[in-house]
C-alpha cells in the first residue's frame, strides 16, 4: 500500500504558498517533496501537491524497482478530493475542461490536465481522500509546510 499525505498553504489567499509531501511505500519507504511558490492559490497549491508528489512516487518507484500498488492520497485540498470522487474530472473532460452550465473555462485547467494525466498514467486505482482529522504524517508535513512560508 502507498500513501501521500498532503498539505498545501496559501498566505494571503491569493498570495505566497507552499506545499509538502510525505510518501510512504508499503510502511517502509518514506520520502518527503515540498517548493515554495511565490504566487498561487490555496487551490493551485493542493493541485500542484498532488501532482509533484506522484510524479515524485513515479520515479521513486521506478529507480528503487519497487512495485505499484494501491495509492491512496490523503489531501487537505477537498477540492482536489471530490473533483476525483465526484468525478468532476470526468465531465470536465468530456466537456473540453469547461464548466457546463457557464460554458467558462475551469480554473486551473493546465494543471488538472497534468494531475489527471499522472493519475490516470498508474496501472492501478489512485484514491483521494480529504482529511478531516490529523493523520500519522500530519503534524510533520504541516511543520515542513509552516517552515516553507517562513522561509525557512
Amino acid at each position: 500500500m502507498i500513501k501521500i499525505y498532503t498539505r498545501g498553504i496559501c498566505r494571503p489567499n491569493p498570495g505566497r504558498g507552499a506545499w509538502s509531501a510525505a510518501i510512504i511505500v508499503d510502511d517502509n519507504h518514506k520520502q518527503g517533496v515540498r517548493s515554495r511558490v511565490k504566487s498561487s492559490t490555496s487551490q493551485q497549491v493542493g493541485l500542484v501537491a498532488a501532482l509533484r508528489s506522484l510524479r515524485f512516487l513515479r520515479a521513486y518507484l521506478t529507480q528503487h524497482d519497487l512495485p505499484i500498488m494501491p495509492i491512496t492520497v490523503y489531501t487537505d485540498s477537498r477540492y482536489v478530493a471530490d473533483a476525483f470522487n465526484h468525478r468532476w474530472v470526468v465531465k470536465w473532460q468530456e466537456n473540453g475542461y469547461r464548466k457546463l452550465q457557464r460554458n467558462q473555462p475551469i480554473s486551473h485547467a493546465e494543471l488538472w490536465k497534468q494531475l489527471i494525466a499522472v493519475v490516470d498514467s498508474f496501472p492501478v486505482p489512485v484514491r483521494f481522500v480529504t482529511r478531516t482529522s490529523p493523520g500519522p504524517y500530519d503534524e510533520r508535513i504541516n511543520e515542513l509546510t509552516e517552515e516553507l512560508m517562513k522561509g525557512e
